[in-house]
């Protein structure tokens, strides 16, 4: 099996618990790489969530930015119809008032 046998046939000890050691130590290796692979994959796929998640919040960011500008061109031209017709009226008061004298 693992070793030599002594003169009563029974596996020689230290050979079977050196190769019980060395056994161990590859399985530990095995386990070790394994972990790392998973770390690898894990931090990828969380930089790739993370980078989605930054692409749809920048998105999102645009598109309320857009919707703010709109709405404040929206304003300055509500402002600006309001302002023409009340210069509007205050001409047709004023031309009323010259009109009448």
């Amino acid at each position: 099996m693992f070793g030599s046998t002594n003169g009563t046939g029974q596996i020689d000890d230290e050979i079977a618990e050196e190769a019980k050691k060395k056994l161990n130590v590859a399985v530990e290796e095995e386990r070790r790489k394994r972990d790392e692979a998973v770390d690898v994959v894990v931090k990828e796929e969380k930089r790739k969530r993370d980078e989605a998640v930054e692409a749809e919040r920048r998105k999102r960011d645009e598109a309320e930015h857009r919707r703010d500008e709109a709405e404040h061109r929206r304003d300055e031209a509500e402002r600006r119809r309001d302002e023409a017709e009340r210069k509007a009226k205050d001409l047709e008061e004023r031309l009323k008032r010259l009109q009448a004298t």
